[in-house]
């Protein structure tokens, strides 16, 4: 990787992802042997994951059976959990940062964005019109809002407010995947609950049945707008080839939920786990199928 010129966030995100490695040991994550610099190049030696990532798998496949992505999602999930237990949120899940191993296991990558603050740009406007309106009120309660002067300088600081929001949004950017990112990070909401991962998650799972995922659109303006409407289009629903089983459509459908507090996975995995998506799933001897 090249850091000459780089800004401090990405330096940042590659401070991240580094310690994220230094804390992370076992099955569900690509192992980083060593880093080490030479001139302006910062490189990281990983495992070599034979398998390649799912984004080149559902290029080749187009989409996946639902009982080969009940295993691999299976998989996911415990990676997921794994992060979770360790107090790490991905926050950038996405098949391209989902590899498989020499034996076809899932392994997690790209952790650049587990251990920064990601901010919208209407959170960083709503906070600065707040400060600029708490400016405002405090003036016109000392002054008295009858005060021509006051009224001026109240309209010059509301006018200075925005333009200070307006260089504000310029500087910051939503980091992460648009297809995949959950509405409370694009509503300004919450970026450190461990419900954004499994958000991303359920869109995971209806692309790999599907084919796309469920918000896509031309643009991302579009994409961000059927996100935070929940704007989606499901396939048949039933038992027949080519639809979508009833629970799989009640497991994205849950995962998929606006509110973080009551998404499935909220109040633990396990609840994902017991979903009848799963049932009768050997979760003790999943990484010993070959």
């Amino acid at each position: 990787i090249n850091i000459q010129g780089n800004d401090e966030n990405f330096i940042q995100s590659l401070r991240a992802e580094r310690n994220v490695f230094a804390i992370l040991e076992g099955d569900y994550v690509v192992k980083a042997i060593y880093s080490f610099s030479h001139k302006q190049y910062l490189c990281f030696v990983q495992e070599y994951m034979i398998g390649g990532d799912f984004c080149s798998i559902l290029a080749d496949y187009d989409r996946l059976d639902e009982i080969i992505v009940k295993f691999y999602a299976a998989e996911i999930l415990l990676a997921i959990d794994t992060l979770h237990q360790r107090g790490i949120i991905h926050r950038d899940l996405k098949p391209d940062n989902i590899l498989l191993d020499s034996a076809g296991h899932v392994k997690l990558a790209d952790f650049g964005l587990s251990e920064i603050g990601i901010q919208h740009k209407s959170f960083i406007r709503d906070k600065t019109e707040e400060k600029v309106s708490t400016t405002v009120q405090h003036e016109m309660e000392e002054f008295g809002v009858e005060d021509t002067q006051v009224k001026e300088k109240v309209e010059l600081n509301i006018q200075n407010g925005r333009k200070q929001a307006q260089k504000e949004e310029k500087k910051m950017r939503i980091v992460g995947t648009p297809d995949y990112i959950a509405p409370e990070i694009l509503n300004g909401v919450s970026i450190s609950n461990p419900s954004v991962d499994w958000w991303s998650f359920g869109v995971i799972i209806y692309e790999f049945i599907v084919g796309i995922p469920p918000f896509n659109d031309e643009t991302v303006p579009k994409i961000f707008e059927k996100i935070k409407n929940r704007e989606l289009e499901w396939p048949e629903i039933g038992y027949e080839e080519d639809m979508m089983s009833p629970e799989a459509y009640d497991l994205i459908n849950r995962l998929l939920d606006l509110d973080h507090n009551t998404r499935l996975g909220a109040n633990g995995v396990d609840e994902i786990k017991n979903h009848p998506f799963f049932k009768g799933f050997n979760w003790d001897k999943i990484r010993s199928i070959k």
